[in-house]
């Protein structure tokens, strides 16, 4: 055998291989598919708890009135995550909920939705009890926009994801009003630009600024804000706080929010702690009558001090150990 023959033969048994080899990996990637499906369909299969009243009415555009009339919640059986929440909401009003994490501000906004029902006590929209109203007219009035977006797709979608039946003129309206029109002209394909996997081409207060949109469409009677601007830059924040204080305008507003300078301007602020209402009234009342919320307020003000004064001291140290 010659050099140029074994080499010849040599080169000839990587590509004979590799089939082989992509054969063997098949196996393994079947397998783990299968388990993912068989997870899947378990998940599928499962009865929904939340179902629609076999009378269940339906409803063209509610006012916004909501009550919440001594509700009890558990996710498990004897260990109550609500306990006797009392709230009454006026159409147009806009309700803060505030509180150290776990104290149930999520949970609330979960049984207006219906995600969950009542373990006891009734949730009320405009005086109909919503167990007696379809999901799907429930769902309708109530507009989210949460802290994290799940976008995918184009921006177009995306938008329209809240009505899919609005018009052209529909959508260039809301994204006008949400703030972000202007950077959705500027891109190469318009509003059929693709927003990759969880928004990944966008920045954080573009993908924000979408889902504004998409509530501007669906035009909600009720909006929840479920730490809309927590992870915003500050600028990023003022821009999104503008375009928040149109869609707020006239609509029932539930504000969950751990930075408390954002619910200054809430018509009434609900203190939770461990499930349950524990203070309640104007900032300003809370301010000088609350013992919880002020000490709410002064852990924050210590929190972004020492942040401050923290990063003022970072290039310092920096240039120390630079010189030295």
């Amino acid at each position: 055998m010659t050099v140029g023959e074994l080499v010849a033969i040599t080169m000839y048994l990587g590509p004979l291989y590799q089939p082989l080899q992509r054969l063997s990996e098949l196996n393994l990637v079947l397998a783990n598919g299968i388990a993912a499906l068989a997870r899947i369909f378990d998940l599928m299969d499962q009865p929904a708890r939340v179902k629609d009243h076999p009378n269940a009415m339906h409803i063209e555009r509610a006012r916004g009135a909501v009550e919440f009339r001594s509700v009890w919640f558990e996710y498990r059986p004897g260990k109550p995550v609500l306990e006797d929440i009392n709230i009454s909401v006026r159409p147009g009003q806009t309700i803060a909920l505030v509180g150290q994490s776990g104290s149930g501000k999520s949970t609330i906004t979960k049984l207006l939705l219906r995600f969950y029902d009542v373990t006891s006590g009734c949730i009320l929209l405009d005086g109909i009890d919503i167990r007696n109203i379809s999901l799907r007219s429930l769902r309708r009035q109530i507009g989210l926009v949460m802290q994290e977006p799940l976008l995918s797709g184009t921006i177009r979608e995306n938008i329209l994801y809240g009505n899919p039946a609005a018009t052209e003129r529909q959508l260039i309206e809301a994204a006008r009003m949400a703030n972000c029109l202007d950077f959705v002209l500027s891109l190469p394909n318009g509003f059929d630009t693709e927003v990759g996997e969880r928004g990944c081409h966008l920045s954080a207060r573009q993908r924000q600024r979408l889902t504004i949109a998409r509530a501007f469409v669906k035009d909600p009677a009720i909006l929840i804000l479920d730490e809309a601007t927590s992870s915003l830059d500050p600028e990023s924040e003022h821009l999104v706080n503008q375009a928040l204080r149109c869609l707020t305008a006239g609509r029932t507003t539930f504000v969950i929010a751990h930075r408390l300078a954002t619910v200054v301007n809430a018509d009434w602020i609900i203190v939770l702690e461990a499930g349950r209402v524990v203070e309640q009234g104007t900032h300003e009342q809370l301010l000088t009558k609350s013992r919880i919320f002020a000490k709410l307020i002064s852990r924050q003000t210590e929190h972004t001090a020492s942040t401050v004064v923290a990063r003022q001291q970072q290039p310092l140290r920096s240039y120390r150990a630079v010189g030295s």
